[in-house]
């Protein structure tokens, strides 16, 4: 995992981000379990930013919340969340989905989690199935890729991407 980002950065790409998606254990009742003791170990090993994804972590919506705000207070650098307006009918990770109200209540609590611990959250990512993703401030930015219309795979955004 970190020889693949230093190798990539020997190559010349610097713009490198580290995401903890979890890991299999033999816990059957979610997808993975969510490794939060390795967020704090990659920024001791690394200088790299390291964002946690506890949506694909857990597969869950109903966990994603309390793992989201874990993960801040572990030192995530950022979040990556997935939202849908209509999760029960999401053609990929619906299940797994927070509802724009959910993610709004979500990012209300962050946005005090993050000014309580006095830090700088340098990345947010979010997918949001619909055209699109709602950044740290709660606006609503257009991505031209999205799972409902191309790869069902993750969606990563870097702000260089990004239209108004």
């Amino acid at each position: 995992f970190v020889m693949s980002a230093e190798y990539i950065m020997a190559e010349g790409n610097e713009n490198v981000i580290l995401c903890e998606r979890g890991i299999r254990t033999f816990e059957t009742s979610m997808r993975n379990t969510l490794d939060l003791a390795g967020v704090v170990m990659l920024h001791k090993m690394t200088h790299l930013p390291v964002i946690v994804d506890p949506s694909h972590a857990c597969g869950h919506a109903w966990m994603v919340p309390d793992l989201a705000k874990a993960a801040v207070a572990a030192g995530a650098d950022g979040l990556m969340i997935e939202v849908h307006n209509n999760p029960a009918k999401a053609k990929c990770d619906g299940a797994q989905s927070l509802t724009p109200d959910q993610f709004d209540e979500l990012m209300q609590f962050i946005g005090k989690e993050v000014e309580f611990f006095g830090k700088n959250l340098r990345v947010w990512l979010v997918c949001f199935f619909t055209g699109g993703f709602v950044d740290i401030n709660g606006i609503f930015r257009f991505c031209p890729f999205s799972c409902e219309k191309n790869n069902p795979g993750a969606l990563a955004v870097t702000p260089g991407l990004l239209q108004e």
